[in-house]
């Protein structure tokens, strides 16, 4: 593992994350590879990487930006010149082993409990089209909430063609970008690291049950490219973080579709008089890899 890093301040209003693993192709779930040049899905993620620098700077926050490589099998000089020469405060993280979706969201939340109010983290193979301010509004506009969450991709297209007017909408779909507030994530727990799909909903739904709402914000929008980012579209790979996911969180549910795919529910009727009493809600911490960065920074 490599870390190269500018620190200067012991507190900042939010913390950027962005981890990318770029693997050339896309598999879909019958098994057809499609080519994807990473060269694209790199401009994109800079495009985003200096949008966000330009909003914190609009915004007069401090903001640190934490970048990791998942052991990507492409790379970008670009990128890693943009963040050690355009950005005033960052984490670049080159991990020698792939941690997967849950391992990076884990890495960069706990760096976010240790320096930050809020984090955000926007997905790879999305540009944003506008800046977040919308995300940070909300906070202040509604109570108990715990996560706000942009704009874009086919769940956030057809919200927005459903309630073309709506400002929020309430709901537990979010993924592309997400900005949690620190204090929500100090009483629910951080990401599985183990969970490669899913540990979105594992936290929305912990949130859930303590209270704390999730949004999207209709003016907050971005375009999401298919990047092939997992290089698989694999429903077993689905099923077994579904399996892992209901054996760590009784909260939820799951059952499988017709093509196989995992499709998890939320157990509203959960209380301390339920079925599921004699669980419990683990609340997880920074992982092994996650303490280990947060000794070197």
């Amino acid at each position: 593992m490599k870390i190269n890093k500018n620190i200067p301040y012991d507190h900042y209003h939010c913390v950027v994350g962005i981890g990318f693993y770029f693997s050339g192709q896309r598999i879909n779930s019958k098994g057809e590879v499609t080519i994807v040049k990473p060269t694209k899905l790199f401009n994109n993620l800079i495009s985003s990487l200096l949008r966000l620098r330009d909003n914190e700077q609009e915004r007069k926050e401090r903001w640190l930006y934490v970048i990791i490589d998942d052991d990507s099998p492409y790379k970008s000089d670009e990128l890693y010149k943009i963040v050690t020469t355009e950005l005033e405060s960052y984490v670049y993280i080159q991990l020698q082993s792939n941690v997967g979706v849950g391992g990076k969201e884990n890495i960069i939340q706990s760096i976010a409990l240790q320096y930050a109010d809020f984090v955000f983290r926007l997905d790879a193979d999305v540009k944003l089209i506008t800046s977040i301010n919308g995300l940070f509004d909300a906070f202040s506009e509604i109570t108990n909430l715990g996560v706000a969450t942009i704009r874009a991709g086919f769940i956030g297209n057809l919200y927005f063609y459903q309630n073309p007017t709506d400002k929020y909408i309430f709901t537990a779909q979010i993924g592309n970008g997400v900005l949690w507030s620190v204090k929500a994530l100090k009483r629910i727990g951080i990401a599985n690291n183990a969970l490669r799909y899913f540990e979105d909903l594992d936290l929305v739904y912990k949130a859930k049950y303590e209270g704390l709402s999730s949004v999207m914000v209709m003016n907050v929008v971005g375009n999401t490219i298919s990047s092939g980012t997992g290089g698989t579209a694999s429903f077993e790979r689905q099923q077994e973080s579904a399996k892992l996911l209901v054996n760590s969180n009784p909260l939820v549910s799951y059952s499988i579709s017709k093509i196989g795919k995992p499709i998890i529910r939320y157990n509203k009727n959960y209380g301390k008089v339920a079925l599921f009493d004699s669980f419990i809600i683990n609340k997880e911490s920074p992982s092994e890899i996650a303490q280990s960065i947060l000794k070197q920074l």
